[in-house]
């Protein structure tokens, strides 16, 4: 995503501060401002989704949550310091890559996901100053290969092919290997280069040594490479020279020999034994499970005689001999909701797998431990508090099979209610606003829906009412003649009208005192003042800001 521009409507700030990543507006167009309360949103900044916390002017800014980068790879550097990650971006079904410290407090993203574009296989040079990786277009089905140095420059392409994945560097930081196929394996093999892509060399093989992973020996003389009937090593023209473990798995991944030479660590799968896994094959030969997890992948060495790997969306460390512990927690929460008297928030965090989320509730200090709200073997999220804060209002199920249920604070009397996503509680606690494929009423004890717009497909699931009740604000979307999604902002007064109330906008939030409306344009988080039709940026930056919801004093 490019820079972000400041726009206005109507009144325009004199100046403003530019703060890091955060744009706040000048004090003089913050003072005419009503009291309202706190804004609560998600944010993506160190990588997972967070709740965050601002004021209304978009400064103070504190994090509230704390999950860890949900790892899609990783990759030591040598001296076991730093790791470079390959994060999955879900809102995009895209890779990107970030490198942090091993507490994780200096997380920093080096390449930025896009829809339909992943990088992947990121490995370091010797020297730990770049990083090599590969970078995957689903639209035009292409790979290349790039060198990016940590130095804040771009990412250099060095390398275009049908099929491209595992850079390897060599121990002396002079080339790079990649595993180079066609999409049916006919070309299998690995390719060599220099590392600004140039004097490119194909390492022949066989079909019968097709080869599709590789690693350097801790010489830089030959490679090491995973093939269909075992594990070889082999000159850099193509000759075996040794195979050190014959056909014991489906497939042979993530090679990487230990820094005193020792050992080979890859990934694999035995179906005779019918486990998979991380193993060491020593130099001789002898091949030993490190795990025992088909989800193990992505190893790679700390020292020699222990690793990290990748479980699930987690950093794992296993020693040699020893059993694994768990390094870091990917537990993103999101749709936050204040409660009426602004003491706590309610929001839904990712439990068990990668689609399992229950809802949870913490104070809004950053400290607190996380109470449990609502939890059940099924799905859990979108709360919404009635207006006396005593039941929650919540949607339960997967796909295609959700319902809104109501439960009391304590998780206890629940009671489902209709087919349907996203409730929101009317301010006088009789009704709820849901969707399903248009916005409909019911009331909060059960009984007879209506609806309040047409049907369609483009509806988005996030009313909103406005504090009087007199309207309800909700996002519907649409496509332009160029297939381009866009989104505005209607508002609907029950049984009477609807209109667009702001343009390029989504996931609307009322302020307490009804007279602005917080909304979501491009990934930041803005204000538009109703009176005069004035709007200003609250958070923003090279980040994705979302679910934005304003409590009270």
């Amino acid at each position: 995503m490019g820079a972000r521009v400041w726009r206005s409507v109507s009144l325009v700030p004199a100046c403003s501060v530019v703060l890091g990543t955060l744009i706040v507006p000048a004090a003089q167009s913050v003072a005419t401002r009503p009291p309202n309360g706190d804004i609560i949103f998600v944010s993506d900044r160190r990588g997972a989704d967070n709740l965050y916390v601002a004021r209304p002017d978009g400064s103070g800014v504190q994090e509230l949550t704390h999950s860890s980068l949900p790892v899609n790879a990783v990759q030591a550097l040598p001296t076991g310091q730093r790791l470079a990650l390959t994060v999955f971006k879900d809102s995009l079904q895209a890779t990107e890559i970030w490198v942090t410290d091993l507490a994780g407090r200096r997380a920093r993203r080096i390449t930025k996901a896009r829809e339909f574009i992943s990088d992947s296989g990121v490995h370091w040079s010797p020297d730990g100053k770049r990083l090599a990786f590969v970078r995957e277009d689903d639209e035009n089905e292409r790979f290349s290969a790039y060198v990016v140095a940590l130095d804040g420059s771009p990412p250099k392409p060095i390398h275009r092919s049908e099929n491209l994945t595992s850079p390897a560097w060599s121990p002396d930081g002079e080339r790079i290997a990649f595993n180079e196929t066609d999409e049916l394996g006919d070309e299998c093999g690995i390719v060599t280069m220099r590392a600004d892509g140039s004097d490119r060399r194909r390492v022949p093989t066989t079909r019968r040594l097709c080869a599709y992973a590789a690693a350097w020996t801790p010489d830089g003389r030959m490679l090491t490479v995973g093939a269909r009937n075992g594990v070889y090593t082999i000159a850099l023209d193509g000759k075996p020279v040794r195979r050190l473990i014959g056909w014991q798995g489906t497939s042979y991944e993530d090679l990487q020999w230990s820094p005193d030479g020792k050992n080979l660590v890859l990934t694999t799968y035995d179906p005779g034994a019918g486990r998979g896994g991380i193993a060491l094959v020593s130099s001789a030969g002898r091949l030993t499970w490190l795990t025992n997890g088909a989800r193990d992948t992505s190893p790679t060495w700390i020292d020699s005689t222990s690793l990290f790997f990748k479980r699930g969306s987690d950093l794992w460390k296993v020693r040699i001999g020893g059993s694994p512990q768990r390094v870091t927690h990917y537990r993103p929460a999101s749709e936050p909701a204040w409660s009426p008297d602004g003491s706590t928030i309610a929001f839904t965090a990712l439990d068990r797998g990668l689609f399992d989320t229950n809802i949870y509730e913490m104070k809004p200090d950053g400290r607190s431990p996380w109470q449990p709200l609502v939890q059940s073997p099924s799905s859990e999220r979108s709360p919404a508090w009635a207006p006396d804060g005593r039941r929650l209002a919540f949607t339960r199920g997967r796909q295609l099979y959700e319902s809104i249920w109501t439960a009391s604070r304590d998780g206890g009397d629940e009671r489902p209610l209709v087919h349907g996503l996203t409730p929101a509680w009317s301010p006088d606690g009789k009704r709820i606003a849901y969707t399903v494929l248009a916005l409909r009423v019911m009331p909060a004890a059960g009984g007879r829906s209506r609806m309040l717009t047409p049907t369609t497909t483009q509806m988005r699931s996030d009313a909103e009412w406005r504090p009087d009740g007199s309207r309800i604000a909700y996002t519907r979307y649409g496509l332009t003649e160029d297939w381009d999604v866009h989104t505005n902002v209607y508002v609907v007064v029950p049984g009477r009208w609807r209109h667009i109330l702001i343009r390029n906008a989504s996931e609307p939030a009322w302020s307490p005192d009804g007279k602005e409306v917080a909304f979501v344009r491009e990934g930041d988080i803005w204000v538009r003042r109703l009176q005069n039709g004035y709007e200003h940026l609250i958070v923003g930056g090279p980040f994705r800001e979302h679910s934005p919801d304003w409590g009270r004093r």
